[in-house]
């Protein structure tokens, strides 16, 4: 779990996304449907996670981590394999961008 200070939206638990999400969220990039995925994540006391990736990230983690994306992972160690790359963006700023 990552703390970050938005300057719109003050102080968050921030939502983890990909680099191309990321960059497209704070440069206000039109949001193109095929290209935004999400990883689900169930922990342990049921509540589901979501963290969104550009496709081609996507595809580049499902043949590097020999794992189908699509299904809901569930162990917290994959999870942290996978999100190694990813950064801590404002939830508030990420769901606006994604109702656009």
């Amino acid at each position: 779990m990552a703390y970050i200070e938005c300057k719109k939206h003050s102080g968050r638990v921030a939502s983890l996304v990909s680099k191309k999400i990321h960059r497209w969220v704070t440069e206000d990039t039109v949001r193109i449907e095929a290209q935004v995925k999400s990883i689900s994540y169930r922990n342990n006391e049921g509540k589901l996670h979501r963290m969104f990736l550009d496709a081609e990230t996507f595809r580049q983690l499902s043949l590097q981590h020999k794992v189908d994306l699509s299904k809901t992972i569930t162990s917290d160690e994959k999870l942290f394999e996978l999100t190694l790359d990813f950064v801590a963006i404002c939830p508030l700023c990420l769901e606006n961008w994604l109702a656009s």
